[in-house]
């Protein structure tokens, strides 16, 4: 498991959806949000080509350097030539194992998962971190149900590494999450449509982490 400088501090994760906002906006955002408390950005373009992606994943590398995690939702290897910092796996996928045994010992590997970890499941260590949702109605997948919440304060109660939660959540209820041993929070919408971003992600922080945050 790779060193990912967790601290005791709650973590924010912005994850990019350029249907949303486009590129060029969406690196003006990361500029604007970096010194209140971003931890790191998920990059999760499905349908942007290669090229298009490379060219966006280069542009966000130059600002995140040093300053937040650069996390790439696709290949291993478009990761490490646009010097990612890690790769976010889907729940399901063929390639898991042969990442987790080839994997440069720096690269951070996430994984989605939709359920409960229990105390025995041994594919937990593997990772990074655990990456667990819909914890609320979420417009990127309209027609499932949000999880109930006791399985996320078990799987947090279980889980050896630390635990994300990820699903609709802004600004109005992260608050709810509070009581788990979350270690962090990914929001998508809650800070790609928020009119005055800084506010967003500074009340967000200040929630997570009674105003406190830190991008050593």
């Amino acid at each position: 498991m790779t060193n990912t400088n967790f601290s005791n501090n709650k973590s924010i994760t912005l994850i990019t959806n350029t249907q949303i906002l486009n590129a060029d906006e969406t690196v003006s955002l990361v500029k604007k949000v970096l010194p209140f408390g971003l931890t790191n950005l998920q990059v999760r373009e499905k349908s942007m080509d290669k090229l298009s992606l490379k060219k966006f994943l280069h542009k966000l590398r130059e600002e995140t350097k040093y300053r937040c995690k650069l996390i790439l939702n696709g290949s291993i290897e478009l990761a490490l030539e646009t010097e990612c910092d890690g790769i976010h796996l889907p729940e399901i996928s063929a390639l898991t194992s042969h990442i987790i045994e080839k994997k440069p010992s720096n690269l951070i590997v996430g994984r989605s998962f939709h359920g409960l970890i229990s105390e025995n499941v041994g594919w937990v260590e593997n990772f990074d971190y655990i990456q667990i949702g819909s914890v609320f109605n979420t417009e990127s997948h309209p027609n499932s149900k949000p999880m109930d919440l006791k399985i996320l304060r078990d799987s947090c109660n279980r889980s050896t590494v630390p635990i994300i939660a990820v699903g609709g959540i802004d600004q109005s209820n992260v608050t709810r999450l509070m009581q788990y041993n979350i270690s962090g929070i990914a929001i998508m919408r809650g800070l790609l449509l928020s009119k005055d971003p800084e506010i967003t992600i500074k009340s967000i922080n200040s929630i997570l982490n009674g105003g406190a945050f830190s991008n050593e």
